[in-house]
């Protein structure tokens, strides 16, 4: 639409002060339509109504459009959409974020398409919550956004991304894809929300992926200029891995003024009680076919919190940034790390050994401060506990009540603890060889998860008191001649939680062996373990001996 003002026509009254111009105004309206939007002949109009002219589906108009740009109303459109015009906008006449939004939900593993240059998706409302029928190593069954490979210039700007793969739990989502040779990818200013993956130990959900595959067939370029900007990113959850935005492989760009938060990995794998799981915020990676990791990227003014608050007991621990072994010049300044888990979180992790962690220290904000080690900054208020035999048992004398023990993954001697500790593995599980003696637990509100505990020449993990125990996510080979795996006496009228752990015997010279024995509690809460062995006829028992069991789910291998 053009306006022209003809000043050459002017009346004017010095009295009134009045000033009359002669407007010219020149609209372009597609064939036998009167749209209220101003839209031209080089669009076209897609409505729940439609009048002459307009379409009824976005597909039609995408296919059938001689300009640039459609234009789509309020309404729920129930398709997905291939757009292989160069050059061509997709947006919404309305707020994506309103009830009055156009909604596009949809039918196969992408609702829209992008399969040519310079083609911006923008002010719609996005969802896929089926997506296609697909296995758990089906990486891309839910999808929001597929940007095909070999396109550049693709932007996804001011959305509302959501419910991808909500009822699909092998789906393994992501709001945006974009592969191989695509240049210039924009992402911004989008509400990406409510994704959920798959409950196998299989794949991953991630809300951005930017992957560059260069040793396929198909695709031998690399990503350049990809910008992820000014997006919030929030409640996103998987069994196996969830990440808000990944560049893998070959990919240059930046990750800047993103607001994100409410990431969590159940890490429950069905059939086993080894925790699975690993939540990654930001990672550079290089993973599948790629053949090295990210380089030139600027990680700025982003806000990261409330990292696995909400599921615990991972494999590995939540991961604000991981930076991979093969990339390299990551800038990181100005953002704002928040650790809010129950979990030992990592701030950043740096396989690269490229980054200047005291400098990333002094350039951002870490809540609460960081401690360095290795190549890795962690929360300051937690200890780090390393090099296995009597160090976990130097770090618990040394430890104050309420204290957080992150322990690496060596060999442990057995300890006594004597103090409301949380004791965590962090990165791979640790051992501890009771084989010639007890584990004993004497203090109230204790945590212990995520250990390899061996008795198997020992005798118990004996709780007394058992107030406030947390027991979960261990394995635990019992003792041939004592009859107990975790025994807990005087637990009183706190919740004592024991779950997610796999106790096995091999062999005994007992017939009574029990995995876990309860006494004198009334609040026991006994769910997700795996019993497997037993011999002369019985498998190892769980018993209740006077106390009463809030919740009881045992699933027994013999």
């Amino acid at each position: 639409m053009g306006v022209h003002i003809d000043t050459n026509v002017l009346e004017s009254d010095d009295g009134d002060q009045m000033l009359t111009a002669t407007l010219t105004a020149d609209v372009d309206v597609p064939t036998d339509s009167s749209p209220s939007d101003g839209v031209g002949e080089d669009a076209a109009v897609v409505s729940k109504n439609p009048d002459d002219g307009e379409y009824s589906s976005i597909q039609g108009a995408v296919d059938d459009v001689d300009g640039t740009t459609v234009y789509v109303e309020p309404g729920t459109y129930e398709e997905s959409v291939e757009v292989d015009v160069e050059g061509l906008t997709l947006r919404g006449t309305t707020d994506p974020e309103s009830g009055d939004a156009a909604i596009v939900v949809g039918q196969n593993s992408d609702t829209i398409t992008v399969q040519s240059n310079d083609v911006t998706v923008e002010r719609l409302n996005i969802q896929n919550p089926e997506g296609s029928p697909s296995g758990p190593d089906d990486n891309a069954g839910a999808l929001g956004v597929n940007v095909e490979s070999g396109n550049t210039g693709v932007s996804v700007i001011s959305n509302v991304i959501t419910e991808i793969g909500t009822e699909n739990d092998d789906a393994n989502p992501m709001a945006v894809y974009a592969q191989g040779a695509t240049d210039q990818i924009t992402v911004e200013s989008n509400t990406i929300t409510d994704l959920e993956g798959t409950d196998e130990d299989q794949g991953a959900l991630q809300a951005v992926h930017i992957n560059s595959q260069r040793s396929l067939g198909s695709i031998d370029e690399g990503i350049d200029g990809a910008r992820i900007a000014n997006n919030s990113i929030t409640d996103l959850l998987d069994t196996r891995s969830a990440v808000a935005v990944r560049f893998n492989g070959d990919v240059s760009g930046e990750i800047v003024g993103n607001t994100i938060s409410d990431l969590n990995t159940e890490g429950d794998i069905p059939g086993t009680n080894d925790p699975g799981g690993f939540t990654q915020v930001l990672a550079l990676s290089e993973g599948g076919n790629s053949t090295t990791g990210p380089t030139d990227v600027t990680i700025e003014n982003n806000d990261i919190s409330n990292v696995e608050t909400t599921t615990s007991g991972n494999f590995a621990p939540p991961t604000h940034l991981i930076v991979t072994e093969s990339a390299s010049n990551v800038s990181v300044t100005g953002n704002s790390f928040s650790a809010d888990s129950p979990d030992v979180e990592v701030f950043v992790q740096d396989a690269s050994e490229t980054l200047d962690l005291t400098s990333v220290d002094q350039n951002n904000t870490f809540t609460p401060s960081v401690q360095k080690s290795g190549r890795a900054l962690y929360p300051g208020d937690i200890t780090l506990v390393t090099g296995g035999g009597d160090a976990l048992q130097t770090a618990i004398d040394d430890a104050s009540d309420g204290d957080t023990l992150a322990v690496d993954g060596s060999t442990y001697n057995a300890v006594s603890v004597d103090k409301s500790l949380d004791i965590q593995s962090i990165f791979a599980r640790p051992t501890i060889d009771a084989t010639a003696d007890r584990i004993e637990v004497s203090a109230s509100d204790v945590l212990l998860s995520g250990f390899d505990i061996d008795l198997s020449n020992g005798e118990v993990v004996y709780v007394n008191p058992g107030e406030g125990l947390v027991f979960r996510n261990n394995t635990v080979e019992l003792s041939r001649s004592s009859p107990h795996g975790i025994r807990i006496d005087d637990a009183g009228t706190a919740e004592t939680v024991v779950s997610n752990n796999e106790f096995t015997l091999s062999s005994s010279e007992r017939d009574d062996p029990q995995a876990i024995l309860f006494s004198d509690g009334s609040n026991y809460t006994v769910t997700n373990n795996i019993l497997d062995g037993g011999t002369k006829g019985q498998a190892i028992l769980v018993s209740t001996q006077g106390s009463e069991t809030k919740e009881f789910d045992i699933e027994r291998l013999c």
